[in-house]
């Protein structure tokens, strides 16, 4: 048991050092102005924050149908505009942008197309299908991740199909001060709102030595970094065991420092 202890304090303290961060800003966006936004020339703009909360859920399609083909696999667009979005953020620090959409209903859909705003042409090229969504995920809700859905470092697919597919779209290198546009849409009428955080990974090496609560046999031991949130192992090595000695690149988020 102290042995344990030992290994979480190695992984802890380096992570609280070079992950220190402001403390995370929430933009809470009311019903009035989510009901506005389902067009994107009247998305919500909540610049660089690290959570928006959508006190309810999106209603209809708007006056224009902009980012639906009506294909069934098409991994770009939505079959049909459900009820639709618009969120306009602007990235906080470069690195790799991940982020998590939780439906406050589990049994929920959100589905999701991102798009980069290249210059003051965006909106129309975007309405035009000249610039394509970046990254995608059109899967069906996963009852048991509680209708999660986003960006993850451990996902390889930058966009994902309708169907039973994985929940989580690859992550995206972005530059302070990028604009994007997040579109959502909620495929059931009588749906709840969403939470939103967004999150910039880095990676680190972390190094240590693992030994026996007298500290002079070095040990052979397992090193998982875990996910704080969902307890998923994102990384794990083994100790030399003839030194105890450890190693390990680790993905960590630089906007939490929890």
């Amino acid at each position: 048991m102290r042995v344990f202890f030992f290994v979480i304090f190695l992984l802890v303290i380096p992570f609280s050092f070079f992950a220190q961060q402001p403390n995370p800003f929430t933009k809470m966006i009311e019903c009035s102005s989510i009901l506005k936004a389902n067009d994107i020339n009247h998305a919500i703009k909540v610049g660089k924050v690290n959570k928006v909360v959508l006190k309810c859920s999106p209603k209809g399609s708007g006056k224009q149908i902009e980012v639906a083909s009506g294909k069934s696999k098409d991994k770009y667009y939505f079959e049909k505009e459900h009820n639709v979005v618009w969120i306009k953020f602007t990235i906080l620090i470069s690195g790799d942008l991940i982020f998590t959409i939780k439906p406050k209903d589990p049994e929920n859909d959100y589905d999701f197309l991102l798009f980069k705003s290249e210059d003051e042409n965006a909106i129309q090229e975007i309405k035009s299908k000249k610039i394509k969504p970046i990254r995608s995920n059109l899967s069906r809700f996963n009852i048991e991740k509680r209708g999660v859905t986003g960006l993850n470092f451990n996902a390889a697919q930058t966009h994902i199909f309708a169907g039973v597919q994985a929940e989580f779209s690859s992550p995206v290198k972005v530059v302070k001060d990028e604009e994007y546009y997040l579109v959502l849409d909620n495929v059931y009428d009588e749906g709840q709102g969403t939470i939103v955080e967004f999150g910039y990974f880095d990676v680190q090496t972390i190094t240590g030595y693992v030994t026996d609560e007298t500290g002079e046999e070095k040990l052979d031991a397992e090193i998982s970094w875990e996910d704080a949130e969902t307890g998923t192992i994102l990384k794990t090595t083994r100790t030399n065991p003839e030194t105890g000695f450890f190693e390990i690149e680790v993905p960590f988020i630089t906007n939490n420092p929890n």
